[in-house]
């Protein structure tokens, strides 16, 4: 229960459990499990949703939606909780330049709350423009990188 109440996570691939939803049954999904006041979250995902621009898709199964749009609806449904700690794999992947800006300024702002965010990218840059710590994986292997 404390591990659900304090951390989402953001697949990548394993969106099995999401197939035959559509984004909003998703998003009403994640009021009742957490206990949100119903009201005020249902505008929380409509205007993360008309931000992300993907309202016309809210009522879409996600089974139909792209591969950027599952991101989208994942990561809405994932801060819907304001969870204390955020993990996203592969989070830019398949995201569009306004979406990528868009979860940058989310991740500084969630930094800026003394919350964490950890997330994995192929693009460094992107680590280097929000990270306050940057590690690379190789050959099964951590390492921090030096970064400012």
């Amino acid at each position: 229960m404390f591990l659900r109440k304090n951390s989402a996570f953001v697949s990548s691939d394993h969106q099995d459990h999401l197939q035959k939803l559509t984004p909003e049954e998703y998003f009403e999904f994640i009021i009742d499990i957490y206990e949100l006041p119903a009201d005020r979250t249902t505008q929380i995902y409509h205007q993360l949703s008309k931000e992300l621009n993907i309202t016309k898709e809210i009522s879409v199964c996600f089974s139909n939606l792209s591969f950027g749009t599952k991101k989208k609806v994942q990561l809405i449904g994932a801060v819907l909780h304001d969870p204390p700690l955020l993990v996203c794999d592969e989070i830019f992947e398949g995201l569009d330049s306004q979406a990528v800006e868009w979860v940058k300024r989310l991740f500084t702002k969630r930094k800026h709350e003394n919350k964490t965010t950890l997330f994995t990218t192929h693009i460094f840059q992107h680590a280097l423009d929000i990270a306050d710590q940057i590690y690379r994986l190789e050959g099964g292997c951590l390492f921090e990188e030096a970064h400012q």
